[in-house]
């Protein structure tokens, strides 16, 4: 696949690290100075892209001048996409019938979104449910630092949601944490 062109940048110069405007989701990683690539042993790992060097653990702070959040949160639009966009996953963005009224049980205040297969309510055979961390996690990502700092095949659901479709089961990926600061999808 061609790699989008580098961002230019001058010798020298620092990433601006303030908050990306909304809208701008799409470019805020490639902004930031990082893109996703996958290496040769078929993992999607980070890499800053003026120096080449793949995030790790031990080296996101020098890359990402101590910033982990925004970097974090700039990365999840091109993750998540990734994840719909998966042809083994078949998974997308689908809302779910909210459940009938019970007396003294809160509605939801908005409909309940998740990321599922087209089958979720209709495979008798099995159903898989995936539930991400908390926070500022969306549905089908465990957690955003092993996204960033080791590949997106750990840090995804997406081996989970590739294996269940692979064995004929539905599946979907709750979002719990929507409204957390994520993008609201």
């Amino acid at each position: 696949r061609p790699r989008p062109p580098r961002p230019a940048m001058s010798p020298g110069a620092a990433h601006s690290w303030a908050a990306v405007a909304p809208g701008d989701e799409a470019l805020a990683l490639w902004r930031l100075g990082f893109h996703f690539r996958e290496d040769p042993d078929g993992c999607t790992r980070l890499y800053h892209t003026e120096s080449a060097a793949r995030v790790t653990a031990r080296n996101w702070r020098a890359l990402m001048h101590g910033d982990y959040a925004t970097a974090a949160r700039a990365a999840m639009p091109e993750i998540l996409r990734r994840l719909e966009s998966d042809p083994g996953a078949r998974v997308a963005w689908r809302s779910l019938p909210l459940p009938p009224p019970l007396e003294g049980v809160p509605q939801p205040a908005h409909p309940l979104r998740v990321l599922a297969s087209p089958d979720v309510l209709t495979n008798r055979r099995a159903l898989l449910v995936l539930i991400p961390g908390v926070g500022e996690i969306p549905a089908g990502v465990w957690g955003r630092q092993l996204c960033v700092t080791d590949c997106l095949e750990r840090g995804t659901m997406l081996q989970a949601l590739r294996d269940a479709r692979a064995r004929g089961w539905a599946a979907v990926s709750l979002d719990p944490n929507r409204g957390a600061g994520h993008d609201g999808r």
